[in-house]
């Protein structure tokens, strides 16, 4: 009948915004991370977890491996490898997402942030 339904995810509130999880499995987990407008989410590493990331709003812009700022176009594709610097920022009026999946599932010991400078 064409009927759209919301899937109502479980979420996380995060100090930058909220953490929808989609799914997990034991050896993926699939997240939507939505940065609200003039948040960061600071640089950061992973010692087990390998992530990939797809841009779907406009807004953020990321960095990797102290490597400055760059704009992150709607439809950008974000590779991070174990022990990969990384962090993004919302730039924008409006809330901003990526598609996020990470091997193995999300765990937050594995997630390392960087010092305060």
């Amino acid at each position: 009948s064409g009927t759209v339904v919301d899937q109502a995810w479980q979420h996380e509130e995060k100090p930058w915004g909220r953490v929808d999880i989609v799914a997990e499995t034991r050896r993926i987990g699939i997240y939507r991370l939505t940065l609200q407008p003039s948040f960061e989410l600071p640089t950061h590493h992973h010692q087990q977890m390998r992530e990939a990331e797809l841009v779907l709003e406009p807004g953020l812009e990321g960095w990797k491996d102290g490597l400055p700022p760059q704009a992150l176009p709607i439809s950008t594709v974000l590779e991070w490898r174990k022990e990969q610097r990384h962090g993004y920022r919302n730039i924008s009026d409006s809330p901003a997402s990526l598609l996020c999946i990470d091997s193995p599932p999300f765990d937050p010991k594995d997630e390392i942030l960087e010092a305060a400078l």
